[in-house]
C-alpha cells in the first residue's frame, strides 16, 4: 500500500513537472510575461496562455489553478470552475512577495 501511494505521488509530481515545462518553454508564454505592448498582450498572447493553462489543468486533476505573473506583477490565472474559488491566490501572493 505504501508503494502504491509513493507511486501515485510520483506520478502526480511528474505530471506537474511536465505541465510546468510546457508553460516555461512556450515562446508565447514567455512573450506574455515580458511584452510591453498591452494590445499584443491582451489579444495575441492572452488567449493562447489561457488555453494552455486550461489544457494543463485538464490533464492533471490535482491542479485546481494556475497563475502566471508578468514582469509588472499582473496576474493571469486559470481556475477549476467547479471550485469557483481562488483561495490559493492569496497564499500564492504572500509566497511570491517573500522572494
Amino acid at each position: 500500500m505504501i508503494e502504491q501511494t509513493r507511486s501515485k505521488i510520483d506520478t502526480v509530481f511528474n505530471d506537474i513537472r511536465v505541465g510546468t515545462g510546457i508553460a516555461v518553454n512556450s515562446k508565447l508564454i514567455q512573450e506574455y510575461t515580458v511584452v510591453d505592448d498591452d494590445y499584443k498582450r491582451a489579444f495575441d498572447n492572452r488567449n493562447y496562455a489561457l488555453d494552455l493553462m486550461d489544457y494543463m489543468r485538464s490533464f492533471n486533476s490535482y491542479v485546481s489553478g494556475i497563475v502566471i505573473d508578468d514582469v509588472r506583477g499582473k496576474q493571469l490565472y486559470s481556475l477549476d470552475s467547479s471550485g469557483g474559488d481562488i483561495f490559493f491566490l492569496k497564499r500564492y501572493e504572500s509566497f511570491i512577495r517573500a522572494y
